[in-house]
């Protein structure tokens, strides 16, 4: 036999050493063996019963921008609950609160809002509203006195910009 990498020549011994099996011995043994295996089964995964929220829980969840990590804030919940006086005074509050919030978390998609779990641990209902911003009265009587101050203005720098030349037409350097 030629040697496929240098094309020298070689023997191949055909002989089994002791103990060992010969290659078609070692094929049936392999397929005998496949054939008594069952297929694998994979493995079943026992999950617990189906998380239950109570429904003022289900409300508030459905109102708050932010999704994530729903068991845990649920676990929040019920733990928060009996301080404010249980669970439908707990979603008044809750209720009350994200309508003023809700506005400022929208402008940035829930972005920086935190999560329920944390909202509800950190008590953020009990936060006060931003004052509301003062509304610029724009009335055409303002406007009018505005622009009669630009006016003024103008034209007094018209002025001033033309005595400065005379002066120094006249005087030669003034300022």
């Amino acid at each position: 036999m030629n040697c496929p990498h240098c094309g020298c020549q070689f023997e191949v011994k055909s002989e089994v050493p002791k103990g060992a099996i010969s290659l078609s011995e070692f094929q049936e043994r392999k397929t005998e063996k496949n054939e008594e295996k069952e297929p694998p089964k994979s493995p079943k995964r026992v999950r617990g019963p189906a998380r239950e929220y109570s429904p003022f829980f289900e409300r508030c969840w459905k109102v708050y921008g932010r999704k994530e990590e729903k068991w845990e804030a649920f676990a929040a919940w019920v733990q928060v609950a009996p301080s404010v006086g249980g669970e439908a005074e707990l979603m008044d509050l809750v209720l009350r609160a994200l309508k003023w919030q809700t506005p400022i978390y929208q402008t940035d998609g829930w972005k920086y809002a935190r999560y329920f779990e944390r909202y509800l641990k950190r008590r953020k209902w009990e936060d006060e509203p931003p004052p509301a911003p003062i509304a610029a009265v724009d009335t055409a009587e303002q406007r009018k006195a505005i622009e009669a101050k630009e006016r003024t203005r103008r034209e007094l720098e018209r002025e001033t910009a033309m005595t400065d030349k005379v002066l120094n037409d006249k005087y030669g350097g003034w300022r």
